[in-house]
């Protein structure tokens, strides 16, 4: 019983890992597409990086 409690931890723990990742996946897009916008609103003159 004490294995599978375990086994329990561990896959939750994955499970918040892989949620952590993914989050940010997105985020990272979200801002990548934010700086696309703003430097075709800037029409190429202004660069945020």
């Amino acid at each position: 019983e004490r294995r599978l409690r375990l086994l329990g931890v561990r896959a939750g723990s994955l499970q918040k890992r892989a949620g952590a990742l993914e989050y940010e996946r997105n985020t990272a897009q979200a801002i990548d597409t934010y700086a696309s916008v703003a430097i075709d609103t800037g029409a190429g003159t202004t660069r945020l990086f």
